[in-house]
């Protein structure tokens, strides 16, 4: 099997505040939207999609995390701290991580191994 394009689809209650937050916090850029219920965001070689709907229950535990490779991890956190984003910050034998949520709770980690 050869994988053309990657890709994560998300569920999200708080629609309009997930769209914002990964347009302008992460600074995704938007492929395309449909009506005010999906928008397709360019990740890298992928892409995200996130669909106005119903998410999993709070009490059932992520079953996925979005991981942000990127080339500095102080930096990237900064910049996100700076649009009011809680960040929680580890280091790692292997890698530095900053581990936060979107709006609607979805576990996002920022990464640069070592």
């Amino acid at each position: 099997m050869k994988i053309q394009q990657p890709g994560f689809f998300i569920w999200v209650e708080n629609y309009e505040k997930c769209v914002a937050f990964y347009s302008e916090v992460l600074g995704l850029p938007i492929r395309m939207q449909k009506g005010d219920y999906l928008t397709n965001f360019r990740f890298g070689d992928g892409y995200i999609i996130l669909e106005k709907g119903t998410p999993a229950p709070k009490s059932v535990p992520a079953a996925f995390v979005i991981r942000l490779n990127v080339a500095d991890v102080d930096a990237a956190t900064a910049s996100l701290q700076a649009k009011g984003v809680e960040i929680k910050r580890e280091s790692f034998d292997w890698a530095e991580m900053g581990s936060f949520k979107d709006p609607d709770g979805n576990s996002i980690q920022l990464c640069k191994f070592k």
